[in-house]
């Protein structure tokens, strides 16, 4: 599991080919606003990067069972904060993060950090400026084996999102 702060659309593309294959041979999956599945173009470019629709905004059970399934075999990668941050500043995590991490219990949780991907293709862009840099973090694998020990709940889903975001921060 690859788990990034959200600063531009590309982040999840730049993330899985930077990463691949050095954490797994699998090709990755991510979870995408749904809204970008209505464009045929888009939807086919995202679908062919693992992509595949999410509901944000409310509970969507659907993709959170996808993750949680995918993760068994496959690796995922999530914005912990389900949406781009506009100042590059890191965001809250959804508790529906920890919840997947809970329900999973992945065999790796790694933290990434992005820095200037949104000098690349900024919000609102359709074309990647050319000739800018940028700066992807790995850290090291996370150990969440402590919350496992914890009951099932939203505070505690809540707590493991803020340790990935502590994480997130620290790189």
């Amino acid at each position: 599991m690859l788990l990034y702060n959200h600063i531009s659309a590309i982040d999840p593309f730049l993330v899985g080919v930077t990463a691949m294959p050095y954490f797994s041979p699998i090709w990755w999956r991510a979870p995408a606003k749904k809204e970008l599945f209505d464009y045929p173009i888009v939807r086919n470019i995202i679908a062919s990067w693992g992509a595949f629709p999410v509901d944000r905004g409310k509970r969507d059970l659907k993709a959170i069972t996808k993750m949680t399934e995918l993760l068994q075999s496959s690796v995922v990668l999530i914005a912990p904060e389900g949406t781009r941050s506009t100042t590059g500043q890191l965001q809250k995590g959804k508790s529906g993060v920890g919840k997947i991490i809970y329900d999973a219990r992945p065999k790796n949780i790694i933290p990434i950090r992005m820095r200037g991907v949104e000098d690349i293709l900024p919000k609102g862009s359709i074309l990647p400026r050319m000739g800018k840099t940028t700066e992807i973090t790995f850290g090291t694998p996370m150990d969440m084996r402590h919350f496992y020990a914890l009951p099932e709940s939203i505070e505690t889903s809540r707590k493991i999102v803020d340790a990935v975001m502590e994480a997130i921060g620290r790189l």
